[in-house]
């Protein structure tokens, strides 16, 4: 409860800094599951980590145990243009850092195929894990297309910190790809995987 003209008792011991102050619950939630998966991945995670000149922030940095690589990992739930994402990834190429972004809307974002990125899905029960459910496929040469391939977020985590994913340019002919939606079959368009 709140005193009448008081701060939350959550905000009373909050520095008017702190980055969790303007920060959704959902974005906030987000980011732990990204930390869990990167330190059950045996790296170290660290939230909020910024740049020494102040150019990023990353909402989760992932960091091997002998600190020789490093990789941001970015809960992205506000819109953003295209080219600001591409900025900003940008940003972190240029000091030699990989990134991620990672998107838990129903809808995929309009820049899921111009950065490294990934939409998860968030369990509807208690023990059931968060999923990504877009932005990660395979391509099936006896169909000779991409298909969508779901995988829990942690497994995800752990293939991309240990570099066993690629991010993928997709040829004019492929980009079409299909998924069964609610019964029904839809068709997406990816430039990139």
């Amino acid at each position: 409860m709140r005193e009448q003209g008081g701060a939350a008792p959550q905000d009373l011991d909050r520095p008017e800094s702190c980055e969790l102050l303007n920060e959704s619950w959902e974005h906030h939630m987000l980011k732990l599951e990204m930390a869990g998966a990167i330190r059950t991945a045996g790296w170290f995670a660290t939230l909020e980590v910024p740049a020494e000149d102040g150019s990023w922030r990353a909402d989760v940095m992932a960091s091997s145990t002998d600190g020789s690589r490093r990789m941001a990992w970015e809960a992205q739930l506000s819109p953003i243009t295209v080219d600001d994402i591409a900025a900003r990834a940008d940003r972190y190429a240029k000091e030699g850092i990989r990134v991620c972004w990672v998107h838990p809307g129903a809808r995929p974002p309009q820049w899921i195929t111009a950065v490294p990125a990934v939409r998860v899905r968030a369990p509807q029960e208690r023990n059931e894990p968060w999923v990504v459910d877009d932005g990660l496929a395979g391509f099936v040469y006896r169909s000779g297309r991409w298909k969508f391939q779901e995988e829990p977020l942690e497994r995800f985590v752990r293939w991309a910190l240990e570099e066993q994913l690629v991010s993928a340019e997709v040829l004019p002919r492929y980009r079409r790809v299909y998924l069964v939606v609610d019964g029904e079959q839809r068709r997406f368009r990816r430039d990139r995987w």
